[in-house]
Parts: C-alpha cells; structure tokens; sequence
C-alpha cells in the first residue's frame, strides 16, 4: 500500500505540469473545472475465451473549498467471457 501512495503522489505532482503536454493528453479544462473527483487507474487485460483484467491506481475528491483530496490506493478486478472486440 506504501508504493501505490508513493506512485499516487508522484502521478498528482505530475499534474502540475499539464500545461506542457500536447492539448490532445490532457483533460480539458471545462471537465476539470466540473469534477466532483478524477480517478487514474491501469488495467491490464489477458485471456481467450475468459479473460482477467486486474489493476491499481488512485482517487481523489474534490473538496467543498474547491481543493483536491490526497490520493487514495485503489484496486480493481474483472473477469469477462465470450467475444470482446477492442
């Protein structure tokens, strides 16, 4: 759990400098300035036929003042059947 809040950290510090990125990876601001939260989560998907996707990342709130939350750890887990088109 210490690791997934280190990464969830350095993931919010990152934000910070959003401004650098290319328009097309970033959140628009008029989404951003209406989130009640934002969560960061990477999944990974294997299987045939039956499939698992498993992954980490964080949440976090916004705050009745307008702040952010810090981070919380999440986790995910799925399983799925049949034919999945991507």
């Amino acid at each position: 759990m210490e690791y997934e809040i280190y990464k969830a950290t350095n993931t919010i510090k990152s934000y910070n400098r959003i401004g650098l990125l290319k328009p097309e990876k970033t959140i628009p601001d008029a989404i951003l300035r209406q989130a009640k939260g934002l969560a960061i989560i990477t999944v990974v998907k294997v299987g045939v036929v039956v499939t698992y996707n498993i992954g980490t990342g964080i949440v976090v709130a916004r705050r009745e003042d307008g702040s952010w939350s810090p981070p919380s750890a999440v986790s995910t887990f799925g399983v799925g059947w049949g034919a999945q088109v991507k």
